[in-house]
């Protein structure tokens, strides 16, 4: 995903952890997600070795 701003991140999105800006998305297309989901119909699944997946600061 790019960073929304111009040459060389200058408000340095890439860096924050609050937003999606500047973030390469890690999905896993070939797993159904198991047990409850809140996004309703998903057809992927966040891959267990995703090494941000546990830690709450990155989430949204």
């Amino acid at each position: 995903m790019g960073d929304g701003g111009s040459v060389s991140d200058p408000w340095n999105f890439a860096q924050n952890k609050k937003t999606l800006l500047g973030k390469i998305l890690c999905i896993d297309v070939n797993t159904m997600p198991s047990g409850n989901t809140t996004a309703g119909w998903v057809n992927y699944a966040i891959p267990k070795d995703n090494p941000v997946s546990t830690d709450p600061s990155f989430a949204p």
